[in-house]
């Protein structure tokens, strides 16, 4: 997927916690996509909360487990 950004946009992204086995995950945030808000935490936040994670680039996936 390609996107186009403008770097001078600003977005007020709301505070979110999100707690994952005990674990708070402080770098989430919430994008409202298609009308629903979703929320996003990085990959590499996932990997600092002792999660497995793995990027596959062939297949462009990433894969996440405990």
């Amino acid at each position: 997927m390609l996107a186009k950004l403008r770097l001078d946009t600003q977005v007020d992204l709301p505070d979110v916690k999100v707690v994952m086995e005990s674990k708070t995950v402080d770098k989430a945030v919430i994008l409202n996509v298609d009308g629903k808000d979703t929320t996003y935490i990085p990959a590499v936040v996932l990997r600092d909360i002792d999660m497995a994670v793995k990027c596959d680039g062939t297949s462009k996936t990433v894969i996440i487990e405990r």
